[in-house]
Formats: structure tokens, C-alpha cells, sequence
């Protein structure tokens, strides 16, 4: 009876990675998010969160809703994030296939290290892991559904 207890605590702890990651590809539904940072993965001791923020510029006009992404290397040994970066807007995919080199990602994260991008477009990793989902001034403009990091890998450096 312990055992199966056991073992269905740990399918539930592992179930909601398993229902977001398949075959190399990470995908996030835009509605799982909050303001706050929720974990969506983890692979080879890199911990995949993310976030919904505003950032807004008033002095340029822009009002905008962003995802941003965090990782966190949880070992002592540095690492090499690649993805690609596949996105939908209104439940259409977006993102040319093949994917080109511009949504193409790959970041180098040390040892104990956390990668985060913030609201300032001049900020380290800010095109890298931050995602546009909306504009907040406008009605009438695609909004993002989901995104995934396609072919996922998490290596030594």
C-alpha cells in the first residue's frame, strides 16, 4: 500500500512537466501563467519558470504585456541552453518553420547562476527569454495563446 501511494504521489508531482514536455519541446499555454513566477520544467538541473509582466514605456507609447522566462541552474557545473523559439498568437502559429536564426536561442548559464530577463529592452537575455504577448492599449491586435522552446536541450559547456 506504501509503495503505490508512493508511486502515485510521484506520478502526480511529475504529471504536470509530462503533460507540457514531449520529445524535446516545451509547451506553455499562455492562460497557465500569472504575475507570479510558475516552474514549467526542469531538465538536467536547470529549473524553467515563467512570468507574465507589464512593461510598459509611456514616453514611447508602448503599452505591452510580456512572458518572461527564468532559469536557474541548480549544479555546480556550467551549462548550454538551445531552443527554438516557436510562438502562437490567436491559437496560429506564428513562427516560420524553418525556424530562423533570429528565434533561435542559445545561452550559456554558470554554476549556480539564474538568467531572467527584465521590462528594459537594453537589459542582458531581454530578446532572448522575453516573449511578447500583448499590447494593453489595443483590442484589437493577436494576442499570444502559447509558446514553446522547440528541440530543448540542456548540455555541459
Amino acid at each position: 500500500m506504501k509503495f503505490l501511494i508512493s508511486l502515485l504521489l510521484m506520478l502526480f508531482a511529475t504529471g504536470a512537466y509530462a503533460q507540457q514536455y514531449s520529445n524535446g519541446n516545451l509547451t506553455v499555454q499562455h492562460s497557465d501563467l500569472s504575475a507570479q513566477w510558475t516552474e514549467i520544467h526542469e531538465q538536467e538541473g536547470i529549473l524553467f519558470s515563467a512570468e507574465i509582466r507589464d512593461c510598459n514605456r509611456p514616453e514611447d507609447g508602448v503599452y505591452q504585456e510580456m512572458v518572461f522566462l527564468k532559469f536557474v541552474n541548480t549544479t555546480n557545473q556550467d551549462k548550454v541552453i538551445s531552443f527554438d523559439l516557436l510562438l502562437w498568437y490567436d491559437g496560429a502559429l506564428w513562427t516560420r518553420v524553418p525556424v530562423s536564426p533570429e528565434k533561435r536561442k542559445s545561452l550559456v548559464i554558470g554554476a549556480g547562476e539564474v538568467l531572467v530577463a527584465f521590462c528594459d529592452p537594453h537589459s542582458d537575455y531581454y530578446y532572448d527569454i522575453a516573449i511578447f504577448s500583448r499590447f494593453l492599449n489595443y483590442s484589437d491586435k493577436p494576442e499570444l495563446t502559447k509558446f514553446q522552446l522547440s528541440n530543448l536541450k540542456v548540455t555541459f559547456k
